[in-house]
């Protein structure tokens, strides 16, 4: 079987089953079976970063716990953009969108009173020119957020599915 965690991978075997295990590397440029390069392991750590151009994912912390997940400011009193920070540099230049959002609860805080405001969309405004390797912009839809008030994005019990183009 294979986890439905992103981070982590299991193999079982039955008693009478043999065991045969594909694995994939992923190469940027066109390539022919003739001209494909022989794969060389580069280590976790260099494989890891090179994954996490095309895919990534935010979590919360536990699962009732305020998670902050970024900041930003209201554009007007209906929309909010939020700079989330990435784990690692993603590959520039593709669009970029949301896989899978399975947050339990969204919400902005903002002003200085830290209001909370139930957030009910998240979309990725296009990163492929304004933050390639630092983070992404979402825009947070809610109701009654002040214009040009600072807010900061939080979420409880769920995580955020960032993908980027592969084509």
């Amino acid at each position: 079987g294979k986890s439905t965690n992103y981070d982590r991978f299991y193999i079982t075997v039955a008693s009478d089953k043999t065991l045969k295990v594909d694995w994939v590397a992923l190469y940027e440029g066109e390539y022919t079976a003739d001209n494909l390069p022989e794969y060389r392991y580069k280590g976790h750590s260099a494989e890891l970063l090179e994954c996490m151009r095309y895919f990534q994912v935010i979590k919360t912390i536990g699962t009732s716990y305020v998670t902050p997940l970024g900041f930003g400011y209201a554009v007007n009193s209906t929309t909010s953009r939020c700079i989330i920070p990435l784990t690692a540099p993603m590959r520039e230049g593709v669009q970029c969108s949301i896989e899978r959002n399975t947050f339990q609860s969204m919400s902005l805080k903002h002003s200085v009173d830290a209001e909370t405001i139930s957030v009910s969309k998240v979309t990725i405004v296009n990163t492929s020119t304004i933050l390639p390797n630092t983070g992404i912009i979402l825009t947070c839809t809610s109701d009654q957020v002040e214009q040009n008030a600072p807010v900061t994005f939080t979420a409880t019990n769920g995580e955020l599915w960032i993908t980027k183009d592969i084509l």
